[in-house]
């Protein structure tokens, strides 16, 4: 998988070649992440999905501010047990003096994570009030997860795609260069 660093906005074709630029917005980004499904809601999510890069198995999903969720795929793997797990994804702010806000089922409240991918959207009945959603627009947010009420199973990660993207309010009424 290609690995990209850049701070300037996604342009248009040529249009960054004008004297009036036109940006083409921000770029729908995923990245795959786990929970164990025996966890607390309060479990930090990490990279501890299949296929994971054992480096970075066990580091926290952390996303900028104003990061919105568009959806998740879940793949469940959980064994033992006789239904499928039930997952909360939540949220938790970083570094906010004033006290971290939270929400520990925000982003999934509940959802059956079958055994094929399984997609929820913003308005799905399991998707939390956040999914779709700026979770903070001052703070880094760390993303949570763990059981639901009423989970059978008794082993396993859920592994997950989240696609997501950041809001770039200056793009609203910037002329769309990287300054």
């Amino acid at each position: 998988m290609g690995k990209t660093t850049f701070s300037g906005p996604v342009r248009v074709g040529a249009a960054q070649k004008t004297t009036e630029p036109q940006v083409a917005g921000s770029l729908k980004q995923c990245i795959v992440a786990g929970v164990d499904i025996a966890a607390a809601v309060t479990t930090d999510l990490t990279r501890n999905a299949a296929g994971s890069e054992t480096a970075n198995i066990n580091l926290p999903i952390i996303l900028p501010p104003n990061t919105i969720i568009t959806s998740i795929y879940f793949d469940e793997g959980s064994t033992g047990g006789s239904t499928a797990s039930l997952v909360d994804i939540g949220w938790i702010e970083v570094g906010n003096p004033d006290g971290n806000s939270y929400n520990t089922d925000g982003i999934v409240d509940g959802v059956i994570a079958l055994n094929d991918i399984s997609p929820i959207f913003p308005f799905a009945t399991n998707g939390g009030a956040e999914l779709g959603m700026v979770m903070s627009a001052s703070y880094p947010v760390k993303l949570t997860g763990g059981t639901g009420g009423g989970n059978d199973g008794t082993t396993g990660v859920n592994s997950m795609v989240i696609e997501y993207f950041v809001w770039d309010y200056d793009l609203n009424s910037g002329d769309g260069s990287a300054d």
